[in-house]
């Protein structure tokens, strides 16, 4: 079986914060350690593409409830809210 891995997140996000692949989680897949983005990053890359294309968001909504059920307690969100600022989607308190 062969596996796609879309990267693109990944590399458009890395030219704005290198610490994305720093943050990255490994995911087994058969035996084959992946990289994936942490969960934070996760929650971020799935909020924007809601933002971008407010026509599906319904279905982004569904993906952050799943992402949120299952990691939650993971979801560093001082990195959450820190990259939100940085791009300019949350203002500072």
């Amino acid at each position: 079986m062969r596996y796609r891995v879309d990267t693109r997140f990944l590399e458009a996000e890395s030219r704005c914060d290198r610490r994305i692949p720093e943050r990255a989680d490994t995911l087994y897949v058969a035996g084959v350690p992946l990289r994936v983005l942490s969960s934070a990053d996760d929650l971020l890359r799935i909020c924007v593409r809601a933002l971008r294309r407010p026509t599906a968001s319904v279905v982004w909504v569904a993906d952050v409830l799943a992402l949120l059920e299952k990691a939650s307690e993971v979801v560093d969100w001082d990195v959450f809210v820190e990259e939100c600022r940085a791009r300019r989607y949350a203002t500072r308190p």
